[in-house]
């Protein structure tokens, strides 16, 4: 009772669904010339019931039992014996359905072949023994039947339980699922199909008696349209058609017609079922092979659409290979590279792009790769759509079938014209940070022994400087004129000497890092007015006229007031000595948000744009009609950058040639003034006419 309490309503309707067909086609079979009374032939209750455990679950058991325990007991059963045929028709369905999804893994649309070879063996053969050896021995146990006919009862009623196994189960199986919507053309079809297997089935197994024919022997006259149906409509197709031909034979043969009939009906039917159950077993499994294989051609196909467009997709080119080594599949890129349609490009079409002195070797590399079955990686120059031949890398790996037989190659076709690129550009790199330690290397060996050499130098050249000082006092008495000339001369050029060598410790103290920065607070505008009131005699004397601006308030910023002076005298003086005679000078003082800016702007000569780049370099000097005249080691600019960068500021220059250059020196505002704000400039016109 606890049970009945288990189910729910919708169960209860399901049960009594279950309970009626078993139990009107049990009466049906059952009425069908019997052997002993109880072992027919048409059994389809145990494709019934066998259905129903696999498609509804085992829960519906109690349908089948008391179905089939009424029927027999209806029938004439003892109860007793009635109970043992309701076991063993109950467990007979059970069991086929445990060992259908426990060692088959059973899906009802029999689409797979292990599942239909699972159903004939597990289900029809093996279950339904169970069913016929219970059931009979009731029978023996119950004196419904003799021992002398155990034998022939239990083949009979095993014989009709493995039909219901073999074309009912299936049968309900199919239709359990709901079908696939038909595409166009199926149904016109499938009647044509219908109107010729019900022809072809009623002309073999019913004869037709108003031309005279009451039964037509050949029986393999059917199987044409089976395979037919079952080569258009797979499985679904080949078991309905199975069914209709089951349905036809057996009321063909209980009306005593066909090729089965004969003088009693239960043999008539058991040789009918023995050939429609190898008949519906064959037609089962061929329509499964048919399914698996559609199958495998629908996975192969999407397999190769998915290959296509992952190798369409790649950034390189994918080619395949046949087994005799012709092309037979090139991705989008090929064409895109070369413009050579894929076509073209197939069997050995693929070798027409490479460069000619690659051709015949690139094509007996792959051809010896080809006759050993072997990797090979080959680079040649490919020619691209627009004529330009670049380097790529084409290789290919061998391709397998199932069986592990050479089925050809897959390989790629990458572009490595930039990757030879890199290499070759990585190689000179490495070869030029060689040549730049041993370049920098050679200029501290320089630096070294021009400092050394310097001081060498300056030591007799200060010695001089002395000496021809004293001589030029009087100290060894009154000089005539021309040896005073003499003297001044030979002074002007020891001083020279001296600069130069001053320039140079300069410059070997800036490149060893070996610059202190004595920081203090400076007035840049001070000190500007200094530099411009000593320097004013040269000026004047060279006849150019000075001016000076600047913004109002103080300049005050931390700087090291000894090297910003010759930065700033360096600057001046060069505006001088490349300006003509007769031209202006002049010198801004400028207050900006965070620095200070001091620009120098002459009427010189001026810079050509393409010796710009040469100013701030050392030992670099600019030719104009001045250079001569002007002197110059090339180090001056080099050591005021040098000084300023080291300030934290900047230099930088503007020139147009023959109208004049302005150098604009930056230094860092670490000071503001109280009057930053204030606008406009204050002038100061600095000139002096040359001595008479």
């Amino acid at each position: 009772m606890k049970y009945v309490k288990a189910y729910h309503s919708w169960d209860l309707v399901k049960i009594a669904v279950l309970f009626g067909a078993y139990f009107i086609t049990a009466r049906i079979g059952l009425s069908l010339d019997a052997v002993s009374g109880f072992a027919t032939l048409v059994w389809a209750p145990t494709g019934i019931a066998l259905a129903a455990f696999l498609v509804l679950g085992y829960r519906f058991w109690l349908g089948i039992a008391l179905a089939a325990f009424l029927v027999n007991l209806v029938t004439g059963a003892p109860l007793f014996v009635a109970l043992g045929i309701a076991t063993g028709n109950t467990l007979e369905a059970l069991l086929g359905a445990y060992l259908l999804k426990r060692f088959v893994g059973f899906h009802n649309s029999l689409e797979r072949i292990n599942d239909v070879l699972g159903l004939v063996v597990f289900a029809a053969i093996i279950s339904t023994m169970v069913s016929a050896t219970i059931g009979v021995s009731s029978l023996l146990l119950g004196d419904v039947v003799s021992p002398s006919s155990y034998f022939q009862t239990w083949i009979a009623w095993w014989m009709g339980d493995m039909l219901g196994a073999l074309v009912v189960a299936p049968f309900l199986l199919i239709w359990s699922r709901r079908p696939r919507a038909p595409q166009p053309g199926q149904f016109t079809e499938a009647l044509i199909l219908t109107g010729l297997l019900l022809g072809i089935s009623s002309f073999v197994f019913r004869g037709f008696g108003w031309i005279g024919i009451a039964s037509f022997p050949f029986t393999y006259v059917i199987f044409p349209v089976l395979i037919l149906i079952a080569l258009r409509f797979g499985q679904r197709g080949s078991v309905t058609a199975t069914f209709v031909v089951v349905l036809i034979a057996i009321w063909g043969t209980i009306e005593g017609l066909g090729p089965f009939a004969g003088q009693r009906l239960s043999q008539s039917l058991l040789f009918l079922q023995s050939f429609m159950g190898i008949t519906a077993a064959t037609f089962m499994i061929m329509s499964a092979a048919i399914s698996e294989r559609k199958k495998s051609e629908a996975r192969l196909q999407e397999s190769e659409v998915r290959f296509r467009n992952m190798a369409d997709t790649a950034p390189v080119i994918i080619w395949v290979a046949a087994a005799d080594g012709t092309c037979v599949y090139l991705s989008k890129q090929w064409h895109t590279f070369t413009g050579q349609p894929e076509k073209l490009g197939l069997g050995l079409g693929w070798s027409n792009p490479i460069h000619p002195e690659h051709n015949k070797t690139s094509l007996k590399l792959f051809t010896d790769a080809h006759k050993k079955r072997i990797p090979f990686s080959i680079e040649y120059r490919l020619k691209r759509k627009d004529g330009q031949y670049r380097w790529v890398l084409h290789s290919g790996l061998p391709k397998l079938d199932t069986d592990g037989n050479f089925d050809g190659y897959i390989g790629t076709i990458i572009d490595i014209e930039d990757v030879l690129y890199s290499r070759k550009l990585e190689k000179r790199i490495v070869q030029l940070t060689q040549q730049r330690t041993e370049l920098v290397a050679l200029n501290k060996a320089k630096d070294e022994f021009i400092a050394i050499a310097s001081h060498q130098l300056r030591t007799p050249a200060t010695g001089v400087k002395q000496f021809v000082g004293m001589l030029l006092e009087g100290y060894s008495g009154k000089l005539t004129s021309k040896q005073r000339s003499l003297l001044e001369r030979a002074y002007e050029s020891n001083e020279r000497q001296l600069q130069v060598v001053s320039d140079l410790l300069r410059i070997a103290s800036v490149d060893a890092d070996n610059v202190l920065l004595k920081r203090e607070p400076v007035d840049l505008l001070s000190l500007t007015q200094d530099i411009l009131r000593e320097t004013a005699p040269t000026l004047a004397m060279r006849q150019q006229e000075v001016t000076f601006m600047h913004d109002k308030g103080s300049f005050i910023a931390s700087l090291d007031k000894d090297k910003v002076r010759m930065v700033l005298e360096n600057i001046i003086d060069n505006a001088s000595k490349y300006t003509f005679p007769g031209k202006k000078i002049e010198v801004k003082l400028t207050k900006r948000k965070n620095n200070y800016a001091l620009s120098v702007m002459d009427e010189g000569v001026g810079i050509a744009k393409k010796d710009l780049n040469k100013l701030f370099k050392k030992f670099s000097r600019v030719d104009n009609p001045l250079s001569i005249t002007g002197g110059g080691t090339g180090l001056g600019l080099y050591w005021t950058k040098k000084v300023v960068d080291l300030h934290g500021g900047s230099i930088t220059v503007t020139s147009k040639l023959e109208q004049g250059s302005t150098f604009t020196i930056n230094f860092p505002n670490t000071r503001h003034s109280s009057n930053q704000s204030l606008k406009g400039f204050t002038y100061t016109r600095l000139q002096q006419k040359p001595p008479s």
